[in-house]
């Protein structure tokens, strides 16, 4: 990869509600984009134990946020799965809006009945999938 510039990648879901096997879906995604060059990043490195409810002040709060902030500033493509939802995921939201703000490509994958199926989501997008390999394909012919 010597002299090329690297694309990097943020890929982010609802994880709210999910299994550890879920949440770590990511890993089929990150191989299949490693293998063209892309540089993945996601949300979920650290043990799900930093992960804190209820207690709004717990520092951990602010570090989770913070955290995500930050991989969303150093990516170029925002990759949000919003597939099989169940409840309205505010820190997808939250980073597509950043990705929005700090004019970053925003790519969603997601069916007509979602529950983000709402105009600030859709808007935000620069393009929607309803199915996640239809994304990744799509970012392979980016590149």
């Amino acid at each position: 990869m010597k002299g090329k510039i690297m694309i990097k990648v943020y890929c982010s879901r609802p994880i709210s509600g999910c299994s550890s096997d879920e949440v770590f879906y990511y890993e089929m995604i990150k191989k299949e984009l490693r293998e063209i060059g892309v540089k993945f990043i996601s949300p979920m490195y650290e043990p799900s134990s930093i992960r804190v409810e209820g207690d709004t002040n717990d520092p951990k709060n602010r570090a989770i946020f913070k955290r995500d902030f930050w991989k969303v500033m150093q990516s170029d493509i925002i990759l949000v799965d919003f597939l099989e939802a169940n409840s309205v995921s505010i820190g997808c939201v939250m980073e597509i809006a950043w990705g929005v703000a700090y004019n970053k490509h925003i790519i969603l994958v997601m069916d007509e009945k979602n529950i983000h199926n709402h105009a600030f989501v859709k808007e935000s997008a620069d393009i929607i999938f309803t199915n996640i390999w239809d994304a990744i394909c799509y970012i392979k012919k980016l590149l």
